[in-house]
């Protein structure tokens, strides 16, 4: 399951355009999807603005964006808010940049002949979204700690305490490789 997929309501979903294991929005849509993520607790980890129409996909390279990590004295929600705050701003910058659409107006095919039908090429521009989870593993294990749990190894698999301990071992395990800044 996709991390968009666990926490976005249905309706967001059925409005991006989903293309492989990535989902994207429309600008019109970027504030719905920062505020259901922020409610959720997710950040935003980056992202990048495709032109997407039937006949394919094109990424600008220089349009991916990240907004800053999180810093040393911000909270947890701080730094939520402040991950979108930038998200939506970045996104509007390039929704209303003149070069980005002319960029994409020269190499995607597609939006050439959409403009003669009068559909703008900002209609095919989509921003596809990563989602941050807040969660560090500090504190899945803390948590852990705090509930006595030792290793899945230990507990037997058909209690409810094992069962526990197998989840939060799986979550840690999705957690290893991405970066944790409070560590």
């Amino acid at each position: 399951m996709n991390e968009a997929e666990r926490f976005l309501p249905k309706e967001l979903l059925s409005r991006a355009s989903k293309r492989g294991n990535e989902y994207a929005w429309r600008w019109n849509d970027i504030l719905h999807v920062a505020s259901a993520a922020e409610k959720a607790g997710f950040a935003c980890a980056g992202g990048q603005a495709q032109f997407r129409s039937p006949d394919g996909t094109v990424t600008v390279n220089w349009s991916s964006f990240a907004p800053k990590g999180k810093r040393v004295n911000e909270t947890r929600d701080q730094y939520v808010i402040r991950s979108w705050k930038e998200t939506r701003r970045i996104c509007h910058g390039l929704f209303t940049d003149e070069p980005t659409i002319a960029e994409g107006k020269k190499i995607f095919r597609s939006i050439q002949e959409t403009v003669q039908q009068d559909i703008l090429p900002r209609e095919t521009l989509w921003f596809v979204l990563y989602f941050h989870s807040t969660e560090s593993r500090r504190e899945i294990h803390g948590i852990r700690e705090e509930l006595g749990f030792s290793s899945p190894d230990r507990e037997p698999r058909r209690t409810r305490k094992g069962r526990l301990a197998r989840f939060m071992d799986g979550i840690l395990g999705r957690l290893q490789g991405r970066t944790d800044e409070t560590e």
